[in-house]
């Protein structure tokens, strides 16, 4: 069988969050964005110029800047615990092209991220605030459940979306909500000629990551994969069951650091492991003569209709220039059960770029 290749452009998700490898400070302030042919509905009528994004200069004090390396982050910050020796919050400045799904898939995508269910269209307007950065729209949400909070921030503007994400232990995040919203008040979106665009470049985009592989289990259904993914399969089990595999490469190298593990275990609905507890929460295997971290954890309540827990895989490693992680999360039996299909994929696939 011939080898399935897929590409996408290096930025990341939101999700892998503090994988930089080391806390210095990097200047960012502005972004120019190139205005498309197709106008956005966040576009100010008869505006024919590039739209910029200015982000504050100095973060509060509280947060200390991470080197951002690749990936979707234009700014990232460890935020500092409210009680010393405790887990950090994270905050992320994130773009993305296009509309990412929209407005209200992304305020489920953190709802969800901190155990509380979906809401509809019409939940929408109780649900965020708006706020107002020139000709364009900041929605604001402020979720919390199960010791974790969000504080999130979305900005369309020109093929274009901005996301601002404080995320972490609730008595941190609360502990920075008017740090967050000053942050939030110090964002300038403004329009300028396109000769000052071309005086302010973009970085040099990166290569992309390409995964290939030669095949995969019959009751793996690929499904298209946005940004940041590289491939993305959706499984359903015999009982109804559901689970999804995430396959993600980011340009930074990184170990098994306590917060990205404490953001997974979040996501089953977790509470933060200490630094003690890290060395016995990951494993090393080996799949295909490529060596593997590994963590798998089972969520402590229920979480679907069905009453079932949840359960997350991770494997991840770094191969050549990039970080590759593949995340098998859903419901626990049938997650438990993909468990060697996973592994026997790993066996199979092959890495690399292209330009």
């Amino acid at each position: 069988m011939a080898k399935v290749e897929h590409a996408k452009p290096l930025v990341g998700l939101l999700v892998l969050a503090l994988l930089a490898s080391a806390c210095k400070r990097r200047e960012i302030s502005v972004y120019w964005v190139d205005r498309p042919e197709v106008e956005s509905a966040e576009t100010p009528e008869g505006s024919e110029l590039p739209a910029k994004v200015q982000l504050p200069a100095q973060p509060p004090t509280t947060w200390q800047p991470v080197e951002i390396t690749g990936g979707p982050r234009v700014a990232s910050f460890v935020v500092d615990p409210v009680k010393p020796g405790t887990e950090s919050g994270d905050m992320a400045v994130t773009v993305f092209s296009g509309t990412v799904g929209g407005l209200l898939a992304n305020v489920n995508r953190w709802r969800g991220e901190v155990q509380l269910p979906g809401i509809n269209a019409d939940q929408l307007p109780e649900a965020t605030e708006r706020l107002q950065s020139g000709d364009h729209t900041i929605h604001v949400i402020d979720v919390a459940g199960s010791g974790r909070q969000t504080l999130g921030a979305i900005l369309p503007i020109e093929g274009e979306t901005w996301f601002f994400k404080l995320h972490g232990p609730q008595m941190t995040v609360t502990a920075n909500r008017a740090a967050f919203r000053d942050y939030l008040a110090g964002v300038e979106v403004v329009v300028g000629p396109p000769d000052q665009a071309q005086a302010t470049p973009p970085p040099d985009a990166p290569e992309q990551p390409v995964l290939r592989y030669e095949t995969k289990p019959d009751s793996w259904v690929e499904e298209p994969a946005n940004r940041p993914r590289v491939a993305s399969f959706k499984i359903a089990g015999e009982a109804g069951q559901s689970a999804e595999l995430a396959v993600v490469a980011l340009s930074v190298s990184s170990g098994a650091r306590l917060s990205i593990v404490n953001m997974w275990r979040s996501t089953v609905g977790l509470e933060a492991a200490t630094e003690d507890q890290l060395p016995g929460l990951v494993d090393v295997i080996e799949a295909g003569g490529q060596q593997f971290s590994i963590v798998e954890f089972e969520g402590d309540q229920p979480v679907t209709e069905a009453k079932n827990k949840a359960r997350l895989i991770v494997v991840f490693a770094p191969v050549g220039e990039h970080t590759w992680y593949f995340k098998l999360t859903g419901d626990s039996d049938l997650v438990s059960e993909q468990k060697p299909a996973l592994l026997e994929f790993l066996r199979s696939v092959e890495f690399g770029t292209s330009p």
